[in-house]
């Protein structure tokens, strides 16, 4: 199915509301190393909400990119939702052939009155691959990021089903976007804090901020018809999960222990460092192998209700799908 921008309808440029939207792993081999789910499943396909964690550099937000391999044939682009810094986004500009400044006037519009770097990622016809907002903090005394997004995102419901999935990346960034907020409701400043009877408690901010990402993540995303994916990095803590001690997402306050029970899929990337990635002639390159652990163990968080991907997992969108297309065909269901 071709892929088309859509259409807007046309809004005040106000920033409290928003127009509608234009559109081998070792020790062992994953056992979907190499498979995909073919495309005629894709349309039946069911949506998740995902965590997705690990180390910086392991590939996250590359493994959310190839989310657009299925979008391509639903005719749907993606979202992406972005607080880390701009040049950490390339993962998704690598989809398409170029980016460009948004097509849609009424959005463009609207994101330049709201302080939103956006782009929109197209493929060599001109179709919308993905659209790219970047919520930024040029001056952290006057912090803008998290007023931003919950703005965009205010009464986004129905339009969520215009897109095939929406990517937070990073939760570790608009964590730190939420905080400053805190920060500056709460005026304060370095000078306050070794003043006399300020009576400064820093873990008001993050009860405050915390209560901010509940109402955005689980009051709001968890409930959006289309697939989610927040990206997290490893936290150091840990936390008790079944009857093991395990480590799990870098978060504030309680939001570790918090943020995992409203996703069905929750997948750890891991890499490799014994094995390299060989190209088509089976020569090595310079990266190396990564797969998704999907299971929790005695060390991990991880687990898979709804896609009941294979552990390990290549990382890849299309990887994730073949036990439950085994199930889908065990009930007699056909594409």
């Amino acid at each position: 199915m071709a892929l088309r921008q859509r259409s807007t309808t046309a809004t005040t440029a106000a920033p409290t509301s928003t127009p509608t939207p234009s559109h081998t792993p070792a020790p062992m081999a994953a056992a979907s190393e190499g498979w995909r789910l073919p495309a005629a499943w894709v349309p039946k396909l069911p949506n998740t909400k995902l965590l997705l964690y690990g180390d910086s550099g392991t590939g996250k937000s590359t493994f959310a990119s190839t989310y657009s391999e299925a979008a391509k044939v639903v005719g749907k682009p993606l979202l992406i939702l972005g607080f880390d810094p701009p040049s950490k986004l390339t993962p998704y500009r690598d989809i398409g052939v170029e980016s460009v400044p948004v097509q849609d006037p009424a959005m463009a519009e609207w994101y330049a009155s709201a302080g939103i770097e956006a782009e929109d990622v197209l493929d060599a016809q001109g179709n919308l691959l993905a659209r790219i907002e970047c919520y930024v903090d040029p001056d952290p005394n006057e912090p803008r990021a998290a007023d931003a997004v919950e703005a965009r995102l205010a009464d986004f419901y129905n339009d969520a089903r215009n897109w095939y999935a929406v990517v937070f990346d990073s939760m570790t960034f608009y964590q730190q976007a939420c905080l400053r907020r805190v920060q500056k409701r709460m005026a304060f400043t370095p000078e306050k804090m070794f003043a006399k009877g300020e009576g400064i408690d820093m873990r008001q901010w993050y009860a405050v901020a915390k209560m901010d990402i509940e109402r955005l993540i689980m009051h709001q995303a968890f409930w959006w018809p289309t697939n989610i994916i927040a990206i997290h990095h490893t936290g150091e803590d840990k936390g008790e999960f079944g009857d093991t001690v395990v480590r799990g997402i870098l978060s504030i306050g309680k939001l570790k222990d918090a943020l995992p029970p409203g996703f069905d899929e929750i997948y750890r990337v891991k890499l490799n460092m014994k094995e390299r990635i060989r190209d088509a002639s089976g020569r090595e390159t310079e990266d190396y192998k990564r797969t998704l652990q999907t299971r929790h163990d005695s060390l991990w968080v991880a687990t898979s209700v709804t896609a009941k991907c294979p552990n390990p997992c290549e990382p890849h969108y299309l990887a994730l799908w073949q036990n439950w297309q085994a199930k889908m065909e065990g009930k007699g269901v056909k594409p």
